[in-house]
C-alpha cells in the first residue's frame, strides 16, 4: 500500500503527467473588477482579491495572480528575490499548462522569466 503522500493530486499529476482539471472561470464582471484594480495600480487590493480564488485552476486567474505578485515585488523594491520571482513563474507555468493558447500568460511568462534569469546571472540568460 503506497504512502498517503503518493495519493495526492499533485503527486499524481507530476508522475502521470495527467492534465490539470480546469475549474470554470469566474464571471466576466469579476475579471473586469480585477483588471480595474490593476489599471488603478491598487496591487495590494488586487492580490487580496485574488486570494479568494487561489484554489481554482483557471488560467485567467493564475496569470493575473502572477502579474499582481510581480507588481508588488516591483513596488516593494524586491525585484532581486529569486524565490519570490520563482513563485510567480510557477503560477504562470500552471496557467500555460491549463490554457496553452492564452497570450497574456505567455506574455507574463516572458517578463517573469527574464526577471528571474537576470537575478541568476549571464549563464542562465541564454
Amino acid at each position: 500500500v503506497p504512502h498517503a503522500r503518493f495519493l495526492t493530486k499533485q503527486w499524481y499529476q507530476r508522475r502521470v503527467r495527467a492534465p490539470l482539471p480546469v475549474d470554470p472561470a469566474p464571471p466576466q464582471r469579476v475579471l473586469d473588477y480585477l483588471d480595474s484594480l490593476y489599471d488603478s495600480q491598487q496591487f495590494k487590493e488586487l492580490s487580496y482579491s485574488l486570494k479568494r480564488y487561489e484554489d481554482l485552476n483557471n488560467a485567467e486567474l493564475l496569470w493575473r495572480r502572477a502579474r499582481a505578485h510581480w507588481e508588488i515585488l516591483e513596488l516593494e523594491g524586491k525585484r532581486g528575490k529569486t524565490t519570490e520571482l520563482q513563485t510567480a513563474v510557477d503560477l504562470i507555468d500552471r496557467a500555460i499548462d491549463l490554457d496553452p493558447s492564452n497570450s497574456n500568460a505567455h506574455r507574463w511568462k516572458a517578463i517573469l522569466s527574464n526577471a528571474l534569469t537576470s537575478t541568476m546571472g549571464m549563464r542562465y540568460q541564454f
